[in-house]
């Protein structure tokens, strides 16, 4: 009876360590899936950005006016 005991114990621990295994497995497959998703939404952003400034730079120098710098100039003055 105490070797069933054993058996059992060791199968419940391993079966509890295969499923932490396979959380980790797929807690990594999701973070680097975020990962992909956030580099995309990032350049998605800079083309937006980027389009919408060509869109008011062009709306002002019709206008005669000066146009504004494009988002990702940093430049200060």
């Amino acid at each position: 009876m105490d070797h069933l005991i054993a058996v059992i114990s060791a199968s419940c621990a391993l079966f509890s360590l295969g499923a932490l295994c396979l959380a980790y497995r797929a807690f990594s497959a999701v973070t680097r899936l975020e990962r992909k998703f956030d580099h995309f939404d990032g350049n998605a952003r800079l083309v937006w950005d980027t389009a919408l400034w060509q869109h008011a730079r062009t709306e002002a120098l019709l206008k005669g006016e000066e146009p504004p710098r494009h988002p990702s100039d940093t430049r200060t003055g």
